[in-house]
């Protein structure tokens, strides 16, 4: 008898959440430029406004709403992600300069890194395949690792065929220079590996840093992605906005190490690296996607990821170049 009880409780609960979602659905205009958030319990406007890059009073706005406070189940109209910046945070001139790429198929994030940080997007917490960008993740962790002293640069690992095990790997071969090396006698320095990953956009490196670095630290990788750019964990499928933010930490980062790494690659001059500035690059690219994310030091310092599907390296440099100008412009009014 209590079972049955407790079941029909249950029932009822879950009948009368559905119920009040169905009232809050009900007051949502159809339209196609906004989603619709459902608030989940205890969940904040602010939160919610953070997690889609927008505004708590682009929120209210949109939704006609005087309060931040929330019911759970309540409906939230949020305009397509990414696809204006934040209010509060935007800048008028690279909303501008982005919007000359509207009909592009482009994924733009673009934050500067000064005391006020501002920022741009474009489509920017839209989710793509990442192709060899996602390696800065590794890289990113890595860089952690060392600094709080649970890893050493000159530790070193041995190739196994068990990291092409799991999800997340890169196949054999593709980029890099790792397998046109004696790879199977001999063995690699975490420092090795790191620079391979990211100057050579080796995928072999790459697996071992994700295999012995990441996979044993597993908790810990988990809670550095979730940190630094608000993933439950490590995917190769990312937003513009999320590498931007571990471009970020490793700018921010007391040990230039890695930022250094991506100073002078295989990929100098193309893409992102088309600027005068000092540009540390990390691209990623198949036959069908084209990707670049960097860190740019002018007359002021900025992150920009653009991913795409698929743009021309020229159209990539544009992006960097139009971007650029509108940066240093400002800087010096």
């Amino acid at each position: 008898m209590k079972n049955i009880c407790t079941s029909v409780l249950i029932l009822f609960m879950l009948s009368s959440l559905i119920f009040i979602k169905s009232i809050y659905a009900e007051n949502i205009e159809d339209d196609e430029e906004f989603i619709v958030h459902i608030a989940a319990h205890n969940e904040t406007m602010e939160g919610i406004a953070a997690n889609y890059d927008v505004s708590t009073s682009q929120i209210l706005d949109w939704n006609d709403l005087s309060s931040k406070a929330l019911t759970e189940g309540q409906a939230l109209k949020i305009l397509e992600p990414g696809y204006y910046s934040r209010d509060d945070r935007s800048n008028a001139t690279l909303d501008e300069v982005l919007s000359k790429y509207e009909d592009y198929p482009v994924y733009i994030y673009v934050e500067t890194l000064n005391q006020e940080s501002q920022i741009a997007s474009l489509n920017g917490t839209s989710y793509v395949y990442g192709a060899s960008v996602p390696k800065i993740v590794l890289s990113a962790f890595v860089l952690d690792k060392v600094s709080n002293g649970t890893l050493d640069w000159d530790d070193t690992f041995a190739y196994s065929d068990d990291i092409y095990n799991g999800t997340e790997v890169y196949a054999w071969g593709g980029s890099g220079i790792m397998q046109y090396d004696d790879y199977q006698n001999r063995d690699y320095t975490v420092r090795e590996l790191t620079e391979m990953t990211l100057k050579n956009s080796d995928n072999m490196a790459s697996n071992m840093l994700l295999y012995y670095v990441a996979r044993e630290n597993e908790a810990a990788f988990n809670r550095f992605t979730r940190d630094v750019y608000d993933a439950t964990s490590y995917s190769l499928r990312v937003t513009a906005k999320q590498m931007a933010q571990v471009m970020r930490y490793i700018y921010e980062h007391e040990d230039t190490t890695v930022k250094e790494m991506m100073k002078s690659t295989d990929y100098d001059g193309e893409k992102l690296d088309a600027v005068s500035d000092n540009t540390y690059q990390k691209i990623g690219g198949t036959n069908q996607v084209n990707h670049a994310s960097a860190i740019v030091e002018g007359k002021q310092p900025y992150v920009i990821t653009v991913l795409s599907n698929f743009a021309t390296d020229e159209t990539l440099s544009n992006i960097a170049s139009d971007v650029n100008d509108a940066i240093n412009q400002e800087a010096v009014q």
